[in-house]
């Protein structure tokens, strides 16, 4: 099945130069994808320049959707490159649509372009993190910054069934992140949703709270919380991938031993640097929704705006949403 994708060329903090790279690099390694793309006349020029015509399809956007636009703004912009991106899904013409624009504006226009799935109330941004065994998901990631318990219940359910359905893991473990592991610690909010929790439908996988300092080690595989705290959580982890990769970088190549070392271990450090690289895990998705919308962060380059393409392919090759559906379903039913 050929997959269709509509990106929005304007988003992030290095396009369009980030956004039309990422193309470019997603149609050499996958013959099954063509692209719908929109953005302003400048950007449609420079992506006809370095793609081509090969499955690519150009649109001129009139009005541009900014990082400082806020969100009744945003959705008076019809004929924004974001705006024209989802529609496009929105009226089939599209399987998926990719932006790395104004995550509160992209959010929005989802909503009103999509809808919600039944039952849902909120939608969440859902990622994929590194973790040292098994998968694990984190959300919400900024979609909703105030929440309630059973906004956060929604989300575990949600998470549970994105997990069984995208990365086939057959009974997901659930945990509510938390300043600390015991039942009397927390806001009312993590305090109120563990109670509800508990009593749910999800309770048999619900582990309880779980610490900051755990989120890497994989034993959980849906980790909740509200929107920010978990985009705090997010921006915190890419700054410590960072940070690290500076560290080792800089450590090693200030002395000849480092360089000796960098030699003899250089296999190992790759991989150390590739597994925490945030640009690796580039891409995440609106649950919720009844349509597939990925967000890349704003700050993403080529070859993670590229993942977060491989994202949104591998959503709409295997109907994510139906999965959703019938996953939600199944847990409601239980």
């Amino acid at each position: 099945m050929k997959v269709t994708l509509a990106v929005d060329l304007m988003g992030g903090d290095k396009a369009p130069k980030s956004t039309i790279d990422g193309i470019k690099i997603s149609l050499n390694k996958n013959d099954e994808v063509n692209f719908l793309c929109f953005g302003s006349k400048d950007a449609i020029l420079k992506a006809q320049t370095v793609l081509g015509n090969k499955r690519c399809q150009f649109f001129e956007s009139k009005d541009d959707v900014t990082s400082e636009d806020k969100v009744n703004i945003a959705i008076r912009k019809k004929e924004s490159s974001m705006s024209l991106c989802l529609k496009a899904t929105q009226e089939g013409k599209a399987h998926a649509s990719i932006s790395s624009g104004n995550t509160g504006a992209l959010m929005s226009l989802s909503k009103l372009y999509f809808r919600t799935l039944d039952g849902i109330n909120r939608p969440a941004i859902c990622t994929i993190i590194p973790t040292i065994e098994s998968t694990a998901i984190l959300l919400d990631m900024g979609a909703n910054t105030e929440c309630t318990p059973k906004n956060l219940l929604e989300f575990a359910m949600m998470g549970s069934a994105f997990v069984k359905g995208a990365c086939g893991v057959a009974n997901p473990k659930v945990g509510i992140l938390n300043i600390g592991a015991e039942e009397t610690k927390g806001t009312q909010l993590v305090q109120d949703s563990y109670k509800l929790f508990k009593e749910s439908i999800i309770s048999k996988n619900f582990t309880g709270f779980i610490e900051g300092d755990e989120l890497h080690h994989g034993k959980v595989n849906v980790i909740v919380t509200d929107g920010f705290t978990g985009n705090v959580v997010l921006k915190t982890m890419e700054g410590s991938a960072k940070t690290m990769k500076h560290f080792l970088k800089s450590y090693l190549m200030g002395s000849i031993l480092g360089k000796f070392s960098i030699l003899v271990g250089f296999p190992c450090f790759r991989k150390i640097l590739k597994k925490v690289d945030p640009n690796r895990y580039n891409g995440a998705m609106f649950l919720g929704l009844n349509g597939i919308a990925v967000k890349s962060h704003g700050s993403s380059n080529a070859q993670g705006f590229a993942n977060a393409i491989k994202v949104a392919f591998k959503l709409a090759k295997t109907d994510i949403n139906n999965t959703l559906k019938q996953e939600i379903s199944k847990i409601n039913n239980e």
